[in-house]
């Protein structure tokens, strides 16, 4: 397990910018909720967030970190829902055994 991570913030900033080249695929009215589950995780996408936030939003996308993902499910659920009238089902179980050992399995929305 490592004890300690060392990133450079402008190594952050080009994490960050790499979104740019994606934005084209959705470019409207977006939500990312990012799960920080460790305190590094959490402090370094809040720092991701800090890059990204005001040109996301200025394209209607909003971003958020947590800490839970029981807590990001359900910002997600009600931002889809204000937005674009969306309910979507995603399980907090299926994220919670997910403590940086790899990503889970996708999550899934009701068909149109």
């Amino acid at each position: 397990m490592a004890t300690q991570v060392q990133i450079a913030p402008h190594a952050l900033r080009q994490i960050a910018q790499m979104g740019q080249s994606t934005e084209h695929l959705n470019p409207h009215d977006g939500a990312v909720a990012v799960v920080g589950l460790r305190d590094i995780a959490y402090g370094l996408s809040r720092m991701w967030e800090a890059y990204v936030a005001e040109r996301l939003a200025r394209i209607g996308w909003q971003t958020r970190t947590f800490r839970k993902p029981d807590a990001a499910i359900e910002w997600l659920r009600e931002t889809l829902r204000k937005a674009h009238g969306l309910e979507i089902s995603l399980d907090p179980a299926q994220y919670a055994s997910h403590a940086g050992d790899g990503p889970p399995s996708s999550p899934t929305a009701p068909s149109p």
